[in-house]
């Protein structure tokens, strides 16, 4: 036994250095082909689980992808909202003065400028929280607190002035980057343009650019630098929990609705710049542009606490849209700024409690997206459609992945 192991030891360092000897492209070309097991069993890819198609499997190999996802519908052409503004051949330069000329401005304000009007929630609250939880009438208070004096950061100690280094994709957008931050100025939720900063300790955050398939979404990492970011110096304990439905939860609720149950799903449109910052936040919330700084007067995308700020109010307006539909609260759901609703074929409660959504919103003056035509952000009364990332059909009581996630889930597998 111990020559036998010790001879099958040198057989494998003999085999491990062949295949050491090897080049890329010859290892590559032994694995793709069927091989045998010492027990003599023949294997090959189909039975390993494996594509039919070597080139994905070679892909998954040396990481790279020849059936990459397929690509995202080029975005569709959009004119700026601000075409007077000069375009620059270069964003990694600073421009001259005479380019924010045609840059709108806005002054930091005095004081706290609510966006969402409290004193109409308020009324709504008032006629519609009767039967509501403890619980739900305290969650409500609190929306109307953050509303009338503004989104607190939650910062655990005094956090130390900063000037972060923009990301260099935002250089690559410069125009669409420029033309955004142009209409949030001109939409009175960020100030600016100023040479210097206005702010005592101001804090000049990282700058980003998300591509999207339709748009350039710029957003500020409130996660650098590490260990002085805002995040890192948030106390997540004053932070309350927030819950969130699950693709799941969703499920099981459209097997109780039965077949052909009518799917509902409603957006809030820039739903964290709704909510105004408390003023003592504004020098946590700056950025630069260019060679001008701007502040953020509102919560902020990638901040740990803006979730938790916004999830109280977007749970007061459905449970207002509840009380006045009066739809069971198991078929409705929320994940943040979106509301999935299920309810039976039969029933009408879905098209009341979106007629009652759609109403607290415009009265409240916060924004729903519009139904999209492609029946993925926004849509009602429909059998088939994705919810919470997953495809669902009440037709037949099935899900399954959209198609471009189940390629992008296969390449990311090598």
């Amino acid at each position: 036994m111990g020559g036998g192991g010790g001879g099958g030891g040198g057989g494998g360092e003999r085999e491990k250095g062949r295949y050491l000897c090897c080049t890329t492209q010859e290892i590559l070309a032994r694995i793709s082909q069927p091989f045998r097991s010492c027990a003599g069993t023949l294997y090959c890819r189909r039975k390993l689980g494996l594509p039919l198609t070597w080139t994905l499997v070679l892909a998954w190999l040396i990481a790279s992808s020849p059936e990459k996802p397929p690509p995202a519908a080029q975005r569709p052409h959009k004119e700026p909202k601000f075409p007077k503004i000069p375009n620059l051949e270069e964003y990694h330069q600073d421009p001259e003065d005479h380019f924010w000329d045609a840059f709108p401005n806005f002054s930091l304000p005095y004081g706290l400028k609510p966006i969402i009007k409290a004193d109409r929630l308020r009324i709504l609250i008032n006629r519609y929280s009767k039967d509501w939880s403890a619980y739900e009438k305290t969650v409500a208070k609190r929306a109307l607190k953050i509303i009338t004096k503004g989104a607190i950061s939650f910062t655990s100690n005094n956090p130390p002035p900063i000037r972060c280094k923009k990301h260099r994709i935002c250089f690559f957008h410069g125009k669409e980057m420029t033309d955004i931050i142009a209409q949030w100025v001109d939409a009175k939720i960020v100030a600016g343009p100023f040479k210097n900063p206005l702010l005592t300790n101001f804090r000049s955050n990282a700058l980003m650019a998300v591509v999207q398939p339709s748009k350039i979404r710029p957003i500020l990492n409130l996660s650098a630098p590490k260990n002085f970011s805002l995040n890192d110096c948030l106390d997540t304990a004053k932070i309350p929990k927030i819950y969130m439905s699950t693709a799941k939860d969703f499920s099981h609720a459209i097997y109780g609705a039965g077949f052909n149950a009518k799917l509902y799903k409603f957006d809030l449109v820039n739903a964290y710049k709704t909510i105004a910052a408390h003023p003592s936040a504004w020098r946590l919330h700056g950025f630069k542009w260019l060679n001008r700084y701007f502040v953020d007067i509102t919560t902020i995308f990638g901040s740990k606490a803006a979730p938790a700020h916004f999830d109280c109010i977007g749970l007061t307006l459905v449970l207002i849209a509840i009380s006045m539909s009066r739809l069971p609260r198991n078929n409705v759901f929320r994940t943040l700024d979106d509301t999935p609703v299920v309810t039976p074929a039969n029933s009408s409660l879905g098209i009341k409690f979106a007629k009652s959504y759609k109403k607290i919103c415009k009265f409240v003056n916060i924004g729903l997206a519009p139904n999209d035509p492609k029946k993925e952000k926004a849509f009602e009364n429909s059998t088939s459609r994705i919810i919470l990332g997953v495809q669902f059909n009440t037709q037949n009581l099935s899900w399954s992945l959209p198609k471009t996630k189940e390629i992008e889930l296969q390449n990311l597998i090598y």
